[in-house]
């Protein structure tokens, strides 16, 4: 009997797989789904995956934890996630204790959010300009194999217009990144001078759009077979703005700070 009884408890790995293919894809985004079986496949599973998800102490998260030192964020987020499974589990009557990660303390992150001054939004206004219109200098590693078959005049390059109208959208809402790229033309109301977010972060969400705002979506092509007002390939919207922002804050004198991550808004740089 005892060893049919452990032979029925499910490991951390099967429960979890359960949970994210009935509750998790149901209830959280896309995003969220993909980042989950990120942490799970990385840093989980290899752990802790095959043992039977009751017989998981305190001790083994703190482990897994404390071995993911070198990246404190993802130590937290996986506490989280493995929260989230146990608490899942729980309410399905498969488990009936609390989560063995109650009183771990959590690694401190450091917060990545600043504000740009006016000096910073000008310099950034006028990186801008200068990537639509002239272009920006690109990076050449003249110590490089491949360095002497590049041309030595006209290093520049044009920014696409979607990229650079989003970041200005950015700056003019306070907007978070997704919120901007996954906006669609039908989100506008042009007569309020709003767009009406029925899917953001925090949930439906009115969006109020300075004058200036609504001068840069007049300005802003609209294609026909995209639906999408930062739009990118395969009728879809624009993924990121990883590139073109690393350039612009670097043309504005900003790369001292963290330029790869395309900001929430630049008027919250991210450092």
């Amino acid at each position: 009997e005892e060893r049919r009884a452990r032979r029925q408890v499910r490991t951390f790995k099967e429960v979890a797989e359960d949970g994210r293919n009935s509750h998790v894809a149901k209830n959280r985004k896309p995003k969220n789904h993909a980042e989950y079986a990120r942490l799970l496949r990385l840093h989980i599973n290899p752990a802790l995956g095959d043992r039977p998800i009751s017989n998981i102490a305190r001790n083994d998260i703190a482990k897994l934890h404390s071995g993911l030192s070198s990246s404190p964020s993802a130590a937290n987020r996986c506490l989280a996630l493995f929260d989230t499974v146990w608490n899942w589990a729980v309410s399905n009557g498969e488990l009936s204790s609390t989560s063995p990660t109650k009183g771990l303390e959590r690694n401190p992150e450091r917060s990545r959010e600043r504000y740009l001054n006016p000096e910073e939004i000008t310099q950034l206004g006028l990186a801008l300009r200068l990537a639509e219109t002239v272009g920006l200098p690109w990076n050449v590693n003249e110590a490089g194999p491949n360095a002497k078959h590049l041309p030595k005049r006209n290093r520049a390059s044009v920014v696409d217009l979607y990229a650079v109208a989003a970041i200005r959208l950015l700056m003019l809402t306070g907007a978070r990144l997704r919120e901007i790229l996954d906006a669609r033309w039908d989100y506008v109301d042009w007569h309020r001078s709003v767009m009406f977010l029925p899917d953001s972060k925090t949930g439906r969400k009115t969006l109020y759009l300075s004058d200036a705002a609504v001068e840069v979506l007049k300005n802003i092509p609209r294609l026909q077979a995209n639906p999408f007002i930062i739009a990118g390939n395969k009728g879809g919207p624009r993924a990121d703005l990883k590139r073109p922002w690393k350039a612009i804050v670097r043309a504005a004198g900003l790369a001292a700070t963290d330029a790869g991550n395309a900001p929430r808004s630049p008027k919250r740089h991210r450092t």
